[in-house]
């Protein structure tokens, strides 16, 4: 079953219909259980690493991209959050 899932959005990513801007909420399910390394190979480094388990991508002023990771590099959640205009700042 997870493969399943994971192929689905691998097809869409290749197909260019998923962009890190463009993400919603049933791709974000679809996210788990992806390495780290997958997802920096298809929107690059992260601009924020919060902690050794959470790093974000802003997707613009008012939402970032916030994942989640097990110990040992797994998706484990991935939300789109509201943020303040400085709580990420990468300037």
């Amino acid at each position: 079953m997870a493969d399943q899932l994971k192929g689905s959005f691998v097809t869409k990513w290749e197909q260019g219909s998923i962009h890190l801007e463009s993400l919603q909420a049933e791709d974000l399910q679809e996210l788990e259980g992806y390495k780290r390394v997958q997802l920096v190979t298809v929107w690059d480094r992260p601009d924020e690493k919060v902690s050794s388990e959470q790093e974000v991508w802003v997707l613009d002023e008012k939402r970032v991209f916030l994942v989640t990771y097990d110990e040992d590099g797994t998706v484990k959640e991935a939300d789109i959050q509201q943020s303040s205009k400085n709580q990420y700042d990468t300037d």
